[in-house]
């Protein structure tokens, strides 16, 4: 029931204060993503790129983040279940000026054909709107161009969906720094649960030790350098922050991600 009752208060009182450039025009059809792309400039500049994915009924489905018109990216493992119930889902920029209707139908979903359920492998999903998110200041974000490396500080994105048991969600997204994990040592970790096999298409990160501070909402976004280089893929937990974020890489999944966007830019004229 609380559960119930938070849920409501987020869809009947969402006033998002996210700070974003703000544009001289709407996104349509025509924008060129290369130059609508989130720069960021302040610490609280989160950008008007990442979207809250909502089903028909008005809840919370995944995170996801707009890269071009069109086209929104998440997990797959988080929007299976939702696939073959599209009617009334859709895609909700975060950032918006007073008045603005930035939200988008959600008109079909594809999957690689390589994924799997419950498993990480190929672990992506490319949302085709109706029609662009509108809104002056949503922007797209840029794929990932860096090959990961242990050497890197990332930052996650969220509202704390998945960690009801620790915090009630936030409102607005927060986002946490949280440095990538060596792969060889994260499969060591993941060895004693069976079901669980660490991917050539995925990388971990290590989670904060305060788990109010661990952000793991499904289909989440990881950024580098304003680039977003990882999804958060399925395996892990706030609950027990030692077990290590386990998200797709950009970079393995981008072919998948290009070819979508080239047969959607076609379709669209």
């Amino acid at each position: 029931m609380r559960l119930y009752i938070w849920l409501c208060l987020l869809l009947f009182n969402w006033t998002s204060v996210v700070l974003s450039k703000v544009y001289k025009f709407q996104i349509n059809t025509k924008t060129v993503p290369n130059k609508r792309q989130w720069t960021r400039s302040t610490h609280d500049d989160l950008g008007g790129w990442l979207v809250r994915i909502v089903n028909g009924n008005g809840h919370f489905a995944c995170c996801g983040a707009y890269i071009s018109p069109l086209l929104v990216v998440t997990s797959a493992n988080c929007i299976e279940p939702y696939r073959n119930n599209l009617a009334d889902a859709s895609a909700e920029g975060i950032a918006m000026l007073d008045g603005e209707d930035n939200f988008s139908f959600i008109e079909t979903v594809y999957i690689p054909d390589q994924f799997k359920v419950t498993k990480n492998l190929m672990d992506i999903a490319v949302i085709r709107l109706r029609r662009p998110i509108k809104g002056k200041m949503t922007e797209f974000i840029k794929l990932c161009e860096q090959e990961i490396n242990d050497s890197m500080m990332m930052t996650s994105f969220g509202w704390g969906y998945s960690s009801f048991s620790i915090q009630d969600p936030s409102l607005d997204p927060r986002n946490s720094t949280v440095p990538v994990q060596n792969i060889d040592m994260c499969k060591q970790k993941f060895a004693k649960y069976r079901r669980v096999t660490i991917s050539k298409s995925v990388f971990c990160v290590t989670h904060p030790t305060d788990r109010r501070q661990c952000l793991y909402d499904p289909g989440c976004p990881l950024v580098w350098n304003n680039q977003l280089c990882g999804i958060v893929s399925i395996d892990s937990t706030c609950v027990d922050p030692s077990k290590p974020g386990v998200y797709t890489n950009i970079n393995q999944v981008r072919q998948f991600i290009d070819k979508i966007d080239e047969e959607v830019r076609a379709s669209a004229g």
